[in-house]
């Protein structure tokens, strides 16, 4: 079994301070301890408080991003109408051009139809000389 030696005191204590820093108390007091603790829990509330300002700052771009996503999609949706909008000009105008030359096209019958008439009146014309010869 082990026996327990116990140190040996001096007879008398030395009154001399050198190297006394050297035996200086192992742990730090109470106030120190205190401190030391308020100020890691306000470095860990300030760590905390940039966390949720980070947070936010994040939340902030993903909205940005989701409205210029939503802007892309608008823009998208007028080009895409644009386009219908050009289609149904060009059928306009094909339809316009198309009235115009049946019109051309009647006008030049009714050309056609005058200068018959005007032939008829020539024929009704030589034969009415005709009848007053005869």
């Amino acid at each position: 079994m082990l026996k327990y030696n116990a140190p040996s005191n001096k007879a008398s204590p030395s009154l001399s301070n050198v190297g006394s820093l050297a035996f200086g108390p192992k742990y730090l007091s109470s106030k120190l301890s205190y401190a030391a603790s308020a100020a890691v829990a306000e470095v860990a509330a300030d760590v905390a408080e940039l966390a949720d300002a980070v947070a936010e700052l994040a939340a902030l771009v993903a909205d940005v991003l989701a409205a210029v996503a939503e802007l892309d999609a608008l823009v998208a949706d007028v080009d895409a109408d644009d386009a219908e909008l050009a289609a149904f000009v060009a059928d306009v105008d094909a339809s316009l051009a198309f009235v115009v030359a049946v019109v051309a096209e009647l006008a030049a019958d009714v050309a056609e139809f005058d200068a018959l008439v005007a032939l008829v009146a020539a024929l009704v014309s030589l034969v009415a000389a005709l009848v007053s010869l005869v």
